[in-house]
C-alpha cells in the first residue's frame, strides 16, 4: 500500500487558483486538496480549515489586524455592517467595521465579497414565487378627527381598553393582563 505524499500548503494567488478551479467541492475539500490537512498517528487525515481560510484571507490581501484602540480605552464603540447579496433577498456574505475611513470601508467590502464567494449555495434555500404587477384599493389612513384627539382624550381611551381587557381577563403573550 503506497503513501501519498503530503503537499506543501499552497498560499497567495496559487491557492486562489486552485480553490477556483475546486469550485464544484466542499470547504474542507477545497482546504484537504490545497494542502490544509494533517495526518495523526493512526493515519487519519484532519483538515485544518483555520489555516485554510486564513490563507485566503491573506491571498486576497484582506488585513484584518487592527492598530484601532491604540489608547488602551475599551468599551463599545458604532460598528457598520457591510453585506454582500446575490439576487437582493439571499444573504451570502457580510462583514463589520468599526470605522468610517473610506480605505478601511473598502476593506470590509472587499473582505464580505470574500466570504461571498467561498459560500456554498444552499439547495434547500427556496424564495418568494414571482407576482405579477398588482394594483391596490387607495386606503384612506388619515382622519382628521383622530388628528384632533386631544392626549387627555387619548388617555381616557387607553385606559377603558385596559379595564375592559382585564374584565374580560383578556390574554397577552400567556399572560393575563392586570
Amino acid at each position: 500500500m503506497s503513501k501519498k505524499k503530503k503537499i506543501e500548503p499552497l498560499t497567495g494567488e496559487e491557492l486562489l487558483q486552485k480553490v477556483k478551479e475546486l469550485e464544484n467541492l466542499s470547504k474542507e475539500e477545497k482546504a484537504k486538496a490545497c494542502g490544509y490537512y494533517t495526518v495523526t498517528k493512526n493515519g487519519i487525515e484532519r483538515v485544518n480549515m483555520m489555516k485554510f481560510l486564513n490563507a485566503l484571507i491573506d491571498a486576497e490581501g484582506i488585513e484584518l489586524d487592527s492598530t484601532a484602540h491604540a489608547n488602551g480605552r475599551g468599551g463599545r464603540s458604532a460598528s457598520y455592517r457591510i453585506s454582500v447579496q446575490s439576487n437582493g433577498n439571499l444573504l451570502i456574505g457580510s462583514a463589520y467595521t468599526n470605522s468610517v475611513e473610506l480605505n478601511k470601508i473598502k476593506e470590509t467590502l472587499k473582505w464580505a465579497e470574500t466570504i461571498a464567494r467561498y459560500q456554498l449555495d444552499n439547495p434547500n434555500f427556496q424564495t418568494l414565487p414571482k407576482i405579477k404587477s398588482q394594483e391596490y384599493k387607495k386606503v384612506k389612513t388619515f382622519y382628521q378627527k383622530t388628528a384632533d384627539i386631544s392626549p387627555e382624550k387619548r388617555a381616557i381611551v387607553v385606559k377603558r381598553i385596559i379595564e375592559r381587557a382585564k374584565n374580560e381577563r383578556v390574554q397577552s403573550q400567556n399572560r393575563a393582563v392586570g
